[in-house]
């Protein structure tokens, strides 16, 4: 099925213990990819319903593997998809996708890009490798081809086109401050809760809470008690937002875990504090937490409230620090990340 147009196919997950982040990156990449005149398809195996939609919405093409995510058969059959879809390039983005999983989609004859954040000590049979993260470095990737062209930090995080270049934070004009709270698209350990708890017994000053749900949460029911908030602060429950660059733009301090969205925040200079949800975001919390882009409240199972009230209570009343902290995200990430990696494929033939 081979079209005029330059054919990407994607393949990514999501899933509750996994996380969105994977396939949030990839419609980045996937927008980019268009924006040079191609097509996209997306292959998954294991989704949400809410992200299905989301690639739906941007027209992209998807196909439903019925595959145990990560397995040969997995790979066999996305270089059969791909090349149904006269596909020349292949995005991988998820820990399931090993080295010979690799291998396969490169002796099937396709370029392929890898979507990183862990590093690999196998060979790594790929034509590009992105890793976004401030840790990121050649030493993660001790057996690289030779002609494999790595693109490291977060100078190529992908970002969706609502946090381009144009997308800038707004003054609040609210006398009350303005607190964003995202657990991740899945909050696999309802980081939600735990933070509404802490806000609860802040007694001043009064807040005005944005709550993200990402599609994949499923415990809304155990924030009811908390939605009041003694009175004083105002909440407001939004479920998967249309649009999150808009309610990041005009937050004065946001409490995230520390995914993917921590790339959208630093393009946007926004103050933030850091909540370690799975192993892999430790030292993406440390290293922002190091260079002053956020604070770093660490594991989620090792929360406790005084911290959060404490720490939150800092950055609102230093202008000082939340300064600081919007100049040194602003220039880890520009937002034209997804841009970068599409050119740097176009280099090596997009069809």
């Amino acid at each position: 099925m081979k079209t005029d147009s330059p054919v990407l196919v994607i393949r990514a997950d999501a899933g509750p213990v996994m996380g969105t982040g994977h396939i949030m990156r990839c419609i980045a990449l996937g927008q980019a990819w268009r924006a040079r005149g191609g097509r996209v398809v997306f292959l998954t195996a294991n989704n949400l319903p809410s992200l299905l939609a989301k690639i739906r919405q941007e027209k992209f093409r998807h196909v439903h593997l019925r595959v145990r995510p990560g397995g040969r058969a997995d790979a066999v059959k996305t270089a059969a998809a791909a090349g149904k879809f006269g596909a020349r390039w292949v995005v991988v983005d998820g820990y399931q996708f090993d080295s010979s999983y690799r291998e396969i989609l490169k002796k099937s004859g396709f370029r392929v890009l890898w979507v990183d954040d862990l590093g690999s000590s196998g060979y790594c049979f790929s034509d590009i490798i992105i890793n976004q993260n401030l840790h990121a470095q050649p030493s993660l990737y001790p057996h690289v081809e030779a002609q494999t062209r790595m693109f490291l930090g977060p100078r190529f995080a992908m970002l969706r086109e609502e946090f381009g270049p144009s997308r800038q934070r707004r003054v609040s004009r609210s006398k009350r401050n303005q607190v964003l709270i995202f657990g991740g698209g899945t909050d696999h350990h309802n980081m939600t809760k735990i933070v509404l708890s802490a806000l609860k017994s802040v007694p001043a000053p009064a807040l005005e809470i944005d709550v993200i749900l990402g599609g994949g949460y499923q415990r809304e029911e155990t924030l009811i008690g908390f939605l009041p908030l003694a009175g004083l602060h105002r909440v407001r429950i939004r479920r998967n937002p249309p649009n999150m660059a808009e309610l990041l733009a005009r937050a004065d301090v946001a409490i995230v875990a520390a995914g993917s969205i921590v790339w959208e925040i630093a393009r946007l200079g926004l103050p933030a504090l850091l909540i370690v949800q799975a192993e892999n975001q430790t030292k993406i919390a440390r290293s922002l937490h190091r260079i002053g882009a956020s604070l770093n409240l660490g594991h989620v199972k090792k929360l406790f409230s005084g911290n959060i009230q404490r720490k939150l209570l800092f950055l609102l009343k230093s202008v000082a620090q939340k300064q600081k902290m919007a100049s040194c995200g602003r220039r880890l990430v520009d937002g034209r990340g997804a841009s970068r990696v599409v050119r740097a494929m176009a280099a090596l033939g997009m069809a």
